[in-house]
């Protein structure tokens, strides 16, 4: 059974790394369509994404300080975003490691899942579907499978 507040902190760590993620990836597109954009419009988005980034890593501060079960990942990512205006990481790396969070929280559902079912609160169907999608997502972000879970996808697919 989870701790209370559990739920909740997986919430918000999921909503600030999409947050981070699409600041990140609003600069990363900013450098792309950088040619097809005036110098003025160029420096004044890139200023205010920079400016949303700053705002953010303020925030993250401020929960840093309130939040000790938050405090660990909060920080990380509060570095990320500092690196990030800095210009000390190219946007690009912070969605691979992004993208790698992604994958760690596919990878705790998966186990999410298989705790449910253990306990009855799945059906095994829906139980093998949820898996399954999961499982496939995994694959399409490049993640290597174990044996056995390529097995499953081969008994159930």
């Amino acid at each position: 059974m989870m701790n209370c507040g559990t739920i909740e902190t997986k919430q918000l760590r999921k909503g600030i790394e999409d947050q981070v993620g699409r600041l990140l990836t609003q600069l990363q597109d900013l450098e792309v369509a950088r040619d097809d954009l005036s110098e003025e419009e160029y420096l004044e988005t890139k200023n205010i994404t920079l400016d949303q980034l700053a705002e953010f890593e303020s925030s993250l501060a401020r929960l840093n300080e309130g939040d000790i079960q938050l405090t660990n990942g909060l920080k990380e990512l509060q570095g990320r975003v500092r690196s990030a205006i800095g210009g000390t990481i190219k946007p690009s790396e912070t969605i691979k490691i992004i993208e790698q969070k992604e994958i760690t929280a596919q990878r705790s559902k998966l186990d999410d899942l298989k705790s449910e079912y253990k306990l009855g609160k799945l059906t095994e169907e829906i139980y093998h579907k949820k898996c399954i999608e999961i499982l496939e997502s995994l694959k399409k972000m490049g993640e290597n499978l174990a044996a056995n879970e390529l097995t499953f996808l081969e008994k159930v697919s």
